[in-house]
C-alpha cells in the first residue's frame, strides 16, 4: 500500500503478490506476472522452469514438471478518505503506545521496518496466527526489493521486468529446499502517508494484502523500508509524486524439505 499526504486530497496506493512453486531438483516456479487494477489478486497458473532464470512464462504445461506456480498481483488505489467497509480490521492494528515509531516517519529506516513487522504481528497475533520471526534471508530479498523499485523507478512487483522470485533467490531463500512458497506485500507513502501504521492498516483494509499477512501457512517473515527525498514511479501507468517517500517490501516464506 502506498498513500501519499498533502493539503490536497491523498491517494493510497497498495500492491500485493503471492507466488507458490514446487522445485524441481534444480529449478524453480516459472511465474507470468499479471497486474491489474482490482481489489482482489488476479491469478495466472504456470509451470515451473527447469532452470533459475527471471524468464515468465505464460504457458501451462503439466507434462513438463510435477506441478504448477500459482502468481497473484494486484494494485489497488482508491482515495485514502475512503473507509473500507470492513472496518472489523482496523482493531487488529496494534495501539498506537505500542510498536515503537509506528507513527513516526521521521525514525530510523530499520526502526520503521521493526515497527512495521510489530503491527504485522500484532495483527496476527489478534487472528490466532503464528507470530513469524524474521529470517535473514527475507529481510536481505526485502533490501533488495526496495533498492529494485527506486533504481527502475517503478511501483510493482516486476519492475525492469523482473521476476517477483528474483529477490528471494538471490537471497538464497529456499534454494536448497524441496518446496517453497513466498509472499510479497509493498507499500509507498509520503510524509505521515508512509508512517508504519498508515502502510499495515492499508494493507490490512485491501484483501489481497490482508491473505498474505494472515496467511496461516507462513513460517518466516522479512521487512525493509527505504527512506527517498523524493520519488516519482510509474505507478499503473502513470507518475506518482511522493515527497519524503518511504518504500515498504514485506516479505513472507515457508519451506520444507530442506
Amino acid at each position: 500500500m502506498a498513500a501519499t499526504s498533502s493539503s490536497r486530497r491523498s491517494w493510497q496506493w497498495w500492491a500485493t503478490t503471492t507466488t507458490a512453486a514446487l522445485l524441481l531438483a534444480a529449478g524453480c516456479g516459472s511465474n507470468d506476472d499479471h497486474t491489474s487494477v482490482s481489489g482482489a489478486p488476479d491469478t495466472e497458473t504456470t509451470t515451473p522452469a527447469t532452470d533459475a532464470s527471471d524468464s515468465s512464462s505464460s504457458t501451462t504445461d503439466q507434462a513438463d514438471a510435477g506441478a504448477a506456480a500459482q502468481d497473484q498481483l494486484s494494485v489497488v488505489n482508491e482515495p485514502s478518505e475512503t473507509v473500507d467497509p470492513a472496518v472489523r480490521w482496523t482493531p487488529l492494528l496494534a495501539p498506537p503506545g505500542t510498536c515503537a515509531h509506528q507513527l513516526d516517519a521521521a525514525a530510523p529506516v530499520d526502526e520503521l521496518a521493526r515497527a512495521a513487522t510489530c503491527l504485522v504481528d500484532h495483527a496476527r497475533r489478534e487472528s490466532g496466527l503464528l507470530v513469524l520471526p524474521r529470517a535473514s534471508a527475507l529481510d536481505d530479498s526485502a533490501s533488495a526489493k526496495v533498492r529494485l523499485l527506486a533504481r527502475c523507478d517503478v511501483f510493482g512487483h516486476t519492475p525492469c521486468d523482473t521476476a517477483v522470485r528474483r529477490t528471494f533467490l538471490q537471497a538464497g531463500y529456499g534454494v536448497s529446499c524441496a518446496r517453497w512458497r513466498v509472499g510479497e506485500n509493498l507499500g509507498v507513502g509520503g510524509g505521515a502517508g508512509g508512517t508504519p501504521r498508515a502502510i499495515v492498516l492499508g494493507w490490512l483494509r485491501s484483501s489481497g494484502h490482508r491473505e498474505n499477512l494472515l496467511d496461516p501457512s507462513w513460517d518466516a517473515q522479512g521487512m525493509a523500508v527505504l527512506r527517498l527525498a523524493q520519488w516519482t514511479p510509474m505507478v499503473d501507468g502513470s507518475r506518482k509524486q511522493f515527497d519524503d517517500a518511504l518504500v515498504y517490501a514485506s516479505h513472507f516464506g515457508s519451506t520444507s524439505g530442506c
